[in-house]
């Protein structure tokens, strides 16, 4: 989804990549939620890597590094993504509803984080910012287990009772780094068959969701055979 042409007089050519954030919950016995700290960290750094890469081949702009940015920035950056974040729902819920007025909202696609983000623009030389944020679920080993029993009781029985199913989601975002004005959004939700931790599920969703980047150059329609 992309603002209509008219409303963006040209393309980003520089683009600050924000450090993705990729939460991945453990869910344990109890169907409680506790961040697994070291696979959320690889999952992210994953994404930032293979997004890299992904725009590298594309030629579609020029990725900027955050690290012109003081620690200050950075920080205001990431209370940015919290925005996006609630964008980002409110856009989904709003593409979902069955209120014709909200539905038309999402046609209009006039969502913003607000102008507070322009002074990140001078320092990085950057035209926008691109956001990358999801979140995947994974069960501990007791919660395996108990699935396990679970399927083992439902055959002698016929009555399966399971843990409920940990749900994921990746969404990708650009924000006018001047007007902090939304210019392009893009997510994918998915359940058990999307496990962000796997470097070649990333790389596939990431893949999936940056083909709808409205502003891809011709020449990379060519390298893909299209």
């Amino acid at each position: 989804m992309a603002v209509p042409p008219e409303r963006v007089k040209s393309p980003p050519h520089t683009v600050l990549l924000v450090q993705p954030e990729v939460i991945v919950k453990q869910l344990t016995t109890g169907d409680l939620e506790e961040t697994a700290q070291d696979w959320s960290r690889e999952a992210s750094e994953n994404a930032a890597r293979l997004m890299r890469a992904l725009v590298k081949k594309s030629s579609a702009f020029e990725v900027v590094d955050d690290g012109v940015l003081t620690p200050t920035e950075k920080a205001s950056l990431q209370q940015y993504s919290a925005l996006y974040v609630r964008l980002m729902t409110s856009i989904a819920v709003s593409r979902e509803s069955k209120n014709p007025v909200w539905r038309n909202r999402v046609a209009r696609f006039d969502y913003t984080v607000g102008p507070g983000i322009n002074g990140v623009a001078a320092r990085a030389n950057a035209d926008a910012a691109l956001f990358i944020v999801g979140m995947d679920h994974v069960s501990s080993a007791g919660r395996s287990a108990r699935a396990a029993g679970g399927i083992l009781l439902g055959i002698l029985t016929g009555v399966y009772r399971l843990p409920k199913a940990g749900t994921a989601f990746l969404s990708l975002g650009m924000v006018d780094l001047r007007s902090g004005d939304l210019l392009w959004v893009s997510g994918d939700y998915g359940g058990g068959a999307m496990n962000l931790r796997k470097e070649k599920d990333m790389n596939k969703v990431l893949s999936e969701l940056f083909e709808s980047y409205p502003w891809q150059p011709k020449s990379a329609d060519k390298d893909n055979g299209k």
